[in-house]
């Protein structure tokens, strides 16, 4: 089969048979050269759905060439996590007292419904532009982006404007309204006067979680492959870890509301830390006769284990990022080396300060800061992040990144000139009997994601 030099040039770059970067589908049903079938049920799937899974892809493909995200990668479709975006056509929602809500799935010209899930809303929303269904596990979650809620969340200043008034302050005062995080392994977060972890409880069920997702891939291995007890194995071993992944997640949410809705605090600080290199694989070693060393692969293991599933080192700081904003305050990163070996009173800096993980005493002879141990190595951590915060933000080291957006879809019945089909102002559809009442039209802001 000859290929053209653009499908050449895409092949290389991602390393794989991916299809081209274009809204076209109708190569996923058919080989344009061979004209020979592919997937046979994809014919019965509405042509609406195809269009929106071929813009996704190419938000991915284009979002990885410039840098924003990673290359797109293929994954197997069973026992795995599915998404399905759909688009203002495809559905209708329908208001059942009670902030229950009810989303039809409609396709054809006569708008004939062929699914309809019942939701949950834990606020008042516009009819959205688009919702996204979900599965995890043997659930589904409705998603989408409320314009009126993101126009009530948006803080009037932007984030140089914050830094500036900021720095009308002087670098005591403002370092009394720094909060330092220090993130570790033992206790996730620990700021100057509190840490934030895991409750003891949730700790043990995800124990117990994880004794039953081996025991289940142990049966697994056992069964049939693509059999119907091998397909309900495989829906308890995604439910089990789906536990694991709502605990991690409610406590990124938390601990980051925890952090920005603190009325003393005007900067919260991070650690700069480079997350990907710190759960890089160790690399391998061999002897003079190529026989394998041990490499320390598996103490590894378990670090990189605390970092991702126990810490939510880089959720919380996302989270904490965009909350910050819609409060007036501001998020910064701060160079990490040796955070936990300074003495944050006269600065110097040695080993030997940090004599055991826990403690933390200075050695200088003039300072004997905390000989007596009052505070753990992890609170000396944060204290030494909130003044590095303080130092960059007056010596403007850091400066606000622009936030780049991949697709922005028009409000729904909105042509370009921002007036409805015909020249009508957007409203909702005629046939959307019982949905969602939309507010009063505001002016376009922009929106910022809220999930709902």
């Amino acid at each position: 089969m000859s290929r053209k030099p653009e499908d050449i040039i895409v092949y290389q770059v991602f390393g794989g048979d991916i299809p081209k970067a274009d809204q076209k589908y109708s190569h996923l049903l058919t080989d344009p050269y061979t004209k020979k079938r592919h997937i046979e049920w994809l014919e019965d799937v509405p042509g609406q759905v195809l269009r929106n899974g071929a813009v996704l892809y190419i938000k991915a493909v284009s979002g990885a060439k410039s840098g924003l995200t990673q290359k797109p990668r293929t994954k197997r479709i069973k026992a795995a996590d599915r998404s399905l975006w759909l688009t203002s056509e495809l559905f209708t929602i329908k208001d059942l007292g009670g902030r229950w809500y009810e989303l039809n799935f409609v396709v054809g010209k006569y708008r004939r419904r062929v699914a309809r899930i019942r939701f949950k809303a834990h606020r008042s929303f516009e009819m959205p532009n688009s919702v996204h269904v979900k599965t995890k596990g043997s659930k589904l979650f409705v998603s989408f982006s409320s314009p009126e809620a993101s126009d009530e969340n948006r803080f009037p200043e932007t984030e140089d404007e914050i830094r500036a008034r900021l720095r009308m302050q002087t670098p005591e005062e403002l370092l009394a309204r720094t909060v330092g995080c220090d993130r570790g392994v033992v206790t996730p977060l620990q700021t100057q006067t509190e840490g934030f972890g895991l409750k003891r409880s949730e700790k043990k069920r995800m124990r117990a979680k994880d004794k039953r997702i081996k025991r289940l891939q142990k049966k697994h291995s056992r069964q049939e492959r693509d059999s119907k007890g091998s397909r309900k194995t495989s829906r308890k071993i995604n439910d089990a870890h789906t536990y694991g992944r709502n605990v991690r997640e409610n406590f990124a949410h938390q601990t980051s509301h925890a952090l920005v809705s603190n009325p003393d605090a005007d900067v919260i600080a991070f650690e700069d830390l480079k997350i990907k290199n710190m759960m890089a694989a160790p690399k391998p070693k061999y002897d003079e006769a190529g026989k394998p060393l041990p490499n320390g692969r598996a103490a590894k293991a378990g670090l990189h284990k605390a970092i991702q599933y126990e810490g939510m080192w880089g959720r919380t700081l996302t989270y904490a990022q965009y909350k910050a904003l819609r409060h007036g305050k501001l998020v910064v990163t701060v160079p990490a080396a040796y955070s936990s070996q300074q003495c944050p009173k006269c600065g110097h800096t040695h080993s030997s300060n940090r004599p055991d993980q826990a403690l933390f005493a200075c050695t200088n002879p003039d300072c004997r800061f905390n000989e007596d141990h009052q505070l753990t190595a992890d609170q000396v951590a944060a204290m030494n992040i909130a003044s590095r915060a303080v130092k960059q933000i007056f010596d403007d080291q850091q400066k606000s990144k622009e936030r780049k957006r991949l697709l922005r879809m028009r409000k729904k019945g909105e042509s370009s000139d921002g007036q409805g089909r015909g020249g009508t102002p957007r409203s909702m559809r005629a046939d959307d009997v019982g949905a969602a009442k939309p507010a009063e039209p505001k002016p376009d802001t922009g929106n910022l994601p809220v999930s709902t």
